[in-house]
């Protein structure tokens, strides 16, 4: 496995990825775009969030996350292309209408393959430190892991195919202490089957999560919400590689 922070391949220069996440009663959309230098490269972030308001759920995820609806950020770090990927980037998202902000820190593994091309593995890991937003509801830290497992199906002038499993796990810890709310503790697992098609356009994913919600709303030490499974999700994202 090659060091993540080892250039393989010289990536495109300017590149662009975009995504969106079904997530409980709501779309959310990302997109960046990013300029490499040469030793460093920079990425520049915005997404936004719409909400299923056609659901009762949906009217109340929109009050309760009103100021987070639109978020922008940016990040350094260095990343490669190649047979084998990784990267490692520090950056700062931020939530302008709620206030509020984190650093960064994104590792991502290089990418082994497995019997020649035909298995992939990845793995990935950020972790976000509340940097601003005393004020928030939403103040704290978050740690996601994200593991992929991917197998090639076919390959031709055309492109190549693949098939895969991504896994992934969030733990989300909000201190809402001015406003005497105690600490909330949020954990979330995902697993859901992935489709990649990759080819002149770019790479395409399209992804089906089950999440599990886990002991889904700690209080001040007090479970309020036991864990519960919740309806597939639906991801799809797309990028040069």
């Amino acid at each position: 496995m090659a060091h993540p922070l080892y250039r393989v391949a010289k990536q495109p220069r300017l590149y662009a990825y975009g995504g969106a996440s079904q997530y409980l009663d709501s779309l959310v959309g990302v997109g960046s775009v990013g300029w490499d230098l040469g030793p460093v490269d920079f990425r520049a972030v915005a997404g936004g969030r719409h909400f299923f308001e056609w659901r009762s759920e949906g009217v109340a995820e929109r009050v309760r996350l009103v100021n987070e609806r639109y978020f922008l950020g940016g990040e350094i770090g260095r990343s490669f292309f190649g047979r084998e990927m990784g990267a490692l980037h520090l950056g700062w998202l931020q939530y302008p209408a709620a206030k509020l902000a984190y650093v960064t820190v994104n590792i991502d593994t290089a990418t082994r393959f497995i019997s020649g091309s035909e298995w992939r593995y990845r793995f990935i890991l950020s972790y976000w430190a509340c940097a601003m937003g005393t004020l928030s509801q939403s103040r704290g830290d978050w740690v996601h892991l994200i593991s992929e497992v991917g197998k090639g199906l076919s390959e031709n002038f055309l492109g190549a195919s693949e098939v895969g499993l991504n896994v992934a796990w969030t733990y989300r810890a909000t201190d809402a202490l001015a406003l005497g709310t105690g600490r909330h503790e949020m954990m979330t697992l995902a697993l859901g089957p992935t489709l990649a098609w990759q080819g002149a356009t770019g790479r395409w994913t399209v992804g089906v999560p089950f999440r599990m919600f886990l002991d889904s709303d700690v209080k001040a030490g007090k479970l309020t919400h036991p864990s519960v499974l919740g309806a597939p999700g639906f991801e799809v994202k797309w990028g040069p590689r």
